[in-house]
């Protein structure tokens, strides 16, 4: 009875684990920046796939931003934990706090929300996964 009850346990842990992965490719969308930022009322609330470069001030704030639109960028909120943690803080760690002396490009995956009414951030990205970070010390 223990035993099949570890068993259903796991399964169930797995299948779960398994079909949340699923989920993120199967539903994310893979986008710019500018595109995200030009109609967001689409995006919001959806799993989004978007590549661009970060920056940062080293304290608390965080965009994803894109050289096709200056001055229009993403904001992220990180979860405690999610895929691809590891690399994504290392790339921040690197040199001096925030991007000022560092290039950190990647590919982030993540809940959108938009919220026109707030002040800042409008454009939010919350964090399911981050890929393919590279830092270039300038």
């Amino acid at each position: 009875m223990k035993l099949e009850f570890l068993f259903l346990g796991t399964w169930g842990f797995l299948s779960t684990t398994l079909f949340s992965c699923a989920e993120v490719k199967k539903n994310s969308q893979a986008l710019t920046v500018c595109s995200v930022s030009a109609n967001p009322e689409h995006f919001s609330g959806k799993i989004i796939t978007v590549s661009g470069r970060l920056e940062s001030d080293g304290i608390e704030r965080t965009t994803l931003m894109d050289e096709g639109c200056e001055g229009t960028g993403i904001a992220i909120s990180a979860p405690t934990h999610f895929k691809g943690e590891v690399g994504f803080t290392k790339a921040f760690e690197k040199g001096h706090p925030g991007t000022l002396d560092k290039r950190i490009t990647g590919t982030l995956v993540g809940k959108f929300e938009w919220h026109p009414q707030a002040v800042s951030p409008k454009r939010l990205l919350v964090l399911k996964e981050a890929r393919n970070i590279s830092v270039v010390m300038k």
